[in-house]
């Protein structure tokens, strides 16, 4: 089973304001219209779903289908948190594995490898909380980078 490290100050502060009545706001359909929405590798992503109304995170709707793999990869400068609003997947990470679904929340700190195995005709969908954000809104680079495991 993967371990996650208990929540630090940092990221304490950073989901302040995350709870049960505030993830129904951020997916009411009617919030997720005319965000930014962009594609890549199977990745459907709903940017900013909270208003960006933090500068030091980003909060974004993720869904993923099924594919073959979504390879793992780190993020050198960002914490990331997960809250999985619908569907389940194989959690990787190094070399272990785990099955993850519906309701449960997860925390990936900077570094950690982490990718997903989606089972044919299923898909995964939730919120990815990360700061600082992964995506520089300055120069459009992403702190995404693809780790050699297998």
């Amino acid at each position: 089973m993967i371990e996650y490290p208990e929540q630090n100050a940092y990221m304490a502060e950073i989901l302040r304001d995350v709870n049960d009545e505030q993830i129904k706001k951020w997916m009411d359909p009617e919030n997720l219209v005319g965000k930014n929405r962009r594609e890549f590798a199977g990745f459907e992503i709903v940017d900013s779903i909270d208003g960006g109304i933090d500068e030091n995170r980003e909060v974004s709707l993720v869904t993923l289908k099924a594919v073959d793999q979504y390879p793992q990869h780190i993020h050198k400068n960002s914490d990331a948190y997960f809250i999985i609003t619908k569907g389940s997947a194989k959690l990787l990470s190094g070399r272990e594995e785990r099955i993850i679904m519906e309701g449960e929340k997860i925390e990936i700190p900077r570094g950690k490898p982490h990718g997903f195995e989606i089972a044919e005709g299923e898909q995964l969908e939730f919120i990815s909380i990360q700061s600082p954000p992964i995506k520089n809104h300055e120069t459009g680079e992403e702190d995404l980078h693809l780790t050699d495991i297998i």
